[in-house]
């Protein structure tokens, strides 16, 4: 500042020289009186000088440390709550601020009512619809159904579908004809989801035949049915003759109230009962002549009985005898059985290659699963894992019912659970009994409850391999095997 105020004083003394010498130039007694004269005063006409309108250096644009741009606490990132951070509903995330993410796109759709073009039939050749409003005269077509399933039974052949709607069928249904794997099953089944029921009140069905009856047919698929009130079997092919009833399913049926079985598929070849629900099966007692078993295949080779649900039935559960060859029994659920849940029975036949595994057995009044033979036959390659039986007075059984010889061989008890079994929880009954190999089980059963009990079938001779298990006790005179733990 001190600089720039010197050089205006120097540029103002250099213009008043410069007048100076104006004035000497027009009168020469105004230049002898402007010389400089420190104590006289000069009173010449000199105009003065455009000082104001220099262009110098203004004050209020000296660059000197500006108040503006000063690092004291700028207000704008001033960290005292500034509004764009404060948690009080922050602009970014306040759903006007953001309609991409309106929860309108995320809304559930309204369901929409089925129309038939959406409906997806199962694969057939022809289609026979049956209807509660139809006739037996009519074609059999959607627009002119058969009133009786029975008719539908008539007509269909290999490859074909019958489609039934809505509705009950007070009638006996057995096919006339049989598929082919050529052309394949003849498939009966509800429409579309629809509840169809076959009930045979009132109906005579004979011993030995069921109230959908596929005895002697080859090729037969029913799904999705209610089969109810039979006074004998619910579906099935009771007696029929050997390997006369062939490639036969049942899937997802619920079948109720039935005198004998409510699934019984004998003297048949390659069948699958897979998905049903068994209710009040076997309600004719022994003593009058009822028989058999909830479900049950007799004489039967390649079966698959699977993902079943059995309820309240007056005798066994699930019973593969007399013959039963090359089957499966598997993540079946049997609640309560009177006598056992699955039963095994050689009876008078040879019996073999049977594999039961993954099933849940509760509250059986006797037994969980039992090996046996009634009537000199023979029983071997039996495979009884990863199954769960909770309460019961035996867990599983290795016995005799009926007159020796009753031999069996190669039987794996492995991985099985058994919980609040009262007597034991392996009932090793049978003499004959050989290479029997239990493994790694757990015998949870009561403080009464032996855990592998030697009623006289425990021969160490015969090749008897006891390894691994969990048990809840150890009983003298029964064995516990290698490699044990206790509960």
């Amino acid at each position: 500042m001190k600089k720039i105020m010197k050089n205006t004083i120097a540029i103002a003394l250099a213009v008043i020289l410069v007048a100076g010498c104006f004035i000497a130039a027009g009168d020469p007694t105004a230049y002898a009186a402007s010389k400089w004269n420190p104590k006289k005063t000069f009173k010449g006409p000199i105009k003065p000088a455009p000082v104001v309108t220099e262009p110098v250096a203004p004050a209020p644009t000296e660059p000197v440390a500006p108040a503006p741009t000063e690092p004291v606490a700028p207000a704008p990132t001033e960290p005292v709550a500034p509004a764009p951070t404060e948690p009080v509903a922050p602009a970014p995330t306040e759903p006007v601020e953001e309609p991409v993410t309106a929860p309108v796109v995320t809304e559930p759709v309204p369901p929409v009512t089925p129309t038939p073009e959406a409906i997806v039939l199962p694969a057939a050749k022809n289609y026979l619809y049956v209807a509660p409003t139809g006739s037996d005269s009519n074609n059999g077509s959607a627009e002119a159904p058969f009133r009786t399933i029975q008719k539908a039974a008539n007509v269909a052949k290999a490859g074909d579908a019958v489609l039934i709607r809505e509705g009950t069928y007070k009638e006996k249904v057995k096919p006339a004809n049989s598929g082919n794997a050529t052309d394949g099953h003849i498939l009966f089944t509800n429409y579309n989801g629809e509840v169809v029921t076959i009930d045979g009140t009132g109906i005579s069905v004979a011993k030995g035949t069921a109230l959908f009856d596929v005895a002697y047919r080859s090729y037969i698929k029913v799904e999705g049915l209610r089969i109810i009130n039979s006074s004998w079997t619910g579906f099935g092919s009771p007696y029929a003759s050997p390997g006369s009833t062939r490639n036969i399913i049942i899937r997802n049926c619920f079948i109720s109230n039935t005198q004998s079985s409510g699934i019984n598929l004998s003297y048949a070849k390659d069948i699958l009962i897979d998905g049903n629900t068994i209710q009040y099966a076997n309600t004719l007692p022994a003593s009058q002549g009822g028989s058999d078993e909830a479900l049950t295949v007799g004489a039967t080779d390649g079966f698959v009985i699977s993902n079943n649900y059995l309820s309240n039935m007056g005798k066994e559960g699930i019973d593969a005898k007399g013959g039963a060859n090359n089957g499966k029994i598997f993540g079946n659920v049997i609640e309560a059985p009177p006598i056992m849940g699955i039963y095994i029975d050689a009876f008078h036949a040879s019996q073999s290659n049977i594999e039961i595994y993954n099933n849940t057995i509760n509250n059986a009044v006797h037994n969980g699963i039992v090996l046996a033979i009634e009537y000199n036959g023979t029983l071997s390659d039996i495979n009884i894992h990863h199954n769960t039986i909770n309460k019961a007075k035996r867990g599983i059984s290795i016995t005799t019912y009926g007159s020796s010889p009753y031999v069996m061989n190669n039987i794996i008890i492995d991985q099985n659970t058994m919980v609040g079994t009262t007597i034991c929880g392996l009932d090793l009954s049978n003499d004959q009994a050989k290479n029997v190999t239990i493994t790694k089980n757990y015998f949870g059963g009561t403080s009464t409850s032996i855990p592998i009990y030697n009623n006289g079938g425990y021969i160490p001779a015969n090749g008897f391999v006891i390894d691994g298990n969990k048990l809840n006790r150890v009983v003298t005179g029964h064995p516990t095997g290698t490699n044990y733990s206790l509960i």
